[in-house]
């Protein structure tokens, strides 16, 4: 009897310690858990960049519904590639570029990690619907860049890139990536069908 009532003293003094270490445990795994997303987030790299586009000013009725753009982001040596479709974009309030276009940023672009072992050979394509793709090799770059061009575009994480000086161009209605009756014809359509 003397034994049974010690081991049922001992079951119960485990019992109670495994109660009070419970929420210690638990405490432990979440703070675990938490350490983890946070260095998870701080690993990654980001991205900031300034575009514009040519003749789109802020007192355009449409510059407050342009939300979204399309990229590609190259390393050319790597050949790393990493779509980046519907990247969305914010007008600045009250910032233009020398002509007066509004200037939009695309805030915290996490990049692939790929990107954290290349060389400054990058590019970011950018693109988006009624307006012709441009390649962005520089920071502060203000004009067309040809795809044979040596880029020195280094994507240092928390970086802002500016490319406002360098105003995409209106006109690729069908998305082919040129400028030329195709469009015209639409244009001409869709004000009146009868041409």
């Amino acid at each position: 009897m003397y034994s049974s009532k010690n081991s049922n003293l001992l079951t119960l003094f485990f019992i109670s310690l495994l109660a009070l270490s419970l929420p210690l445990a638990t405490n432990l795994v979440s703070r675990s858990s938490d350490d983890r997303s946070r260095a998870s987030e701080s690993d990654q790299m980001k991205i900031n960049f300034k575009i514009a586009f040519k003749g789109l000013k802020p007192e355009s009725v449409c510059s407050t519904s342009l939300k979204t753009v399309d990229l590609d982001i190259v390393n050319v040596s790597k050949k790393v590639y990493q779509p980046g479709i519907g990247t969305s974009m914010t007008p600045i309030v009250g910032e233009t570029n020398a002509n007066g276009d509004q200037i939009y940023t695309i805030s915290d672009l996490v990049l692939d990690n790929n990107f954290k072992s290349t060389d400054s050979f990058n590019y970011i394509q950018i693109k988006n619907q009624a307006y012709l793709s441009a390649r962005m090799c520089f920071d502060h770059q203000s004009s067309k860049m040809s795809t044979s061009s040596a880029c020195d575009l280094p994507l240092t994480n928390g970086t802002t890139y500016d490319f406002s000086n360098y105003s995409l161009l209106p006109g690729d209605l069908n998305q082919d990536g040129i400028v030329n009756a195709s469009d015209f014809s639409m244009v001409k359509y869709n004000i009146n069908g009868t041409f």
